[in-house]
Order: C-alpha cells, then structure tokens, then sequence
C-alpha cells in the first residue's frame, strides 16, 4: 500500500485512539494502553489494497506469572471484520472514518470488555465460537483455565483444562500439544 494512504489511516487512527490513552511508537502500526494487570492494543495491518484491523487485550500479570508455560496463551485477539454483524472489508479507496466508526463501535466495547476476565471466561465457555474473544479453539482452550487459575480457582481450571483435553484431540493447531501444557499446568497448581 503506498505511504500517503498508510499515512491517512495512521493519522485517523491516532486521532481516534491516542485521547482514549493509547500510544504509538513512531513507524509502528500498533497503538497500546497498559496497566499492571493488562495491555490493550489495536493494529492496523496494511495489504496491497486492503486495511485489516486486529485488536485484543494481553493479560501481562499471567504472562508475568507463567512465563515459560509451554503453549499458554495470555490474551484475546479478534479481527474487527470479525466482530461485525455483516463482516466488511476495508479498502485503500474508503474513507478512513468508515473503519473507525466501526471500531469505536463495535471494536473498542469489546476490548473493555475482555478487560472484565470474567466476562472473558464467560464467552469462552460460549459454545458458539464466533463468540470466543480468541481466534481459534486452541487459543480458547489454553486462556480459559490459565484465566480461572490467574482468579485463585485452581481446581476448576485444572478441572476445565481435562475437560478441554478430551475435546482436544485431533482439534488443536498450536504446539506443543495440549496435553503437555496441561501437565505444565498441573505442576504450576502444585507450586
């Protein structure tokens, strides 16, 4: 994408994001807000004629805490087409206002949302995957006991990971397989 339409997005983008308290490196894409617990982002991802945005919330206390889990997942992330009642995508030829209407919208509620970890295991137990503030069932299976464990409710995170590790099987796209990040989850609970 050329510069001066990668430019107008980024200029929309920082007038949108940077009063909410997000901050952007210079050349960089991404606009994030941390605090103790989390860090929230949104990204713009430029193609030849196309502007995707991505947008999720990294829980950094559980990072923090289990740094070397194999596998874990710390974080939501969603496609703002994804979240759309009728998906839409976004063209260098469109107005910029068009994609940011719809990510104060539909985007940022979200992201506050998920800031809310109850509210994100609530919609990771959702059977509906278009629901699950993670992009695959992987990710979902791996956040949502590490949420419950981060919350003090070891027995039910470990109670909730076998129950994923029966449904795991021949479903799981991320390495290493989810049994070994359930025994490395076992032996973080017994610490």
């Amino acid at each position: 994408m050329r510069a001066e339409i990668s430019k107008k997005y980024v200029d929309a983008a920082d007038e949108l994001l940077v009063p909410r308290g997000f901050v952007r490196r210079a050349r960089s894409q991404e606009w994030s807000k941390q605090s103790e617990a989390d860090r929230t982002w949104v990204h713009l991802n430029f193609g030849k004629g196309l502007i995707n945005t991505s947008f999720g919330v990294e829980y950094l206390d559980l990072k923090r805490r289990w740094p070397n889990l194999p596998g874990a997942v710390y974080g939501t992330m969603k496609t703002l087409a994804g979240c759309l009642k009728v998906p839409r995508l976004y063209s260098a030829n469109d107005d910029p206002q068009d994609l940011f209407n719809d990510l104060r919208e539909s985007g940022l509620p979200r992201v506050a949302e998920w800031q809310d970890r109850m509210k994100a295991l609530e919609l990771l137990r959702l059977p509906n995957s278009a629901q699950w503030p993670v992009p695959s069932f992987s990710d979902r299976i791996r956040l949502a006991p590490l949420l419950l464990y981060g919350m003090g409710r070891s027995e039910d995170a470990l109670s909730l990971a076998d129950d994923f590790l029966a449904e795991s099987a021949g479903r799981d796209q991320i390495l290493p397989p989810y049994d070994v990040f359930v025994d490395a989850l076992r032996v973080a609970a017994a610490d």
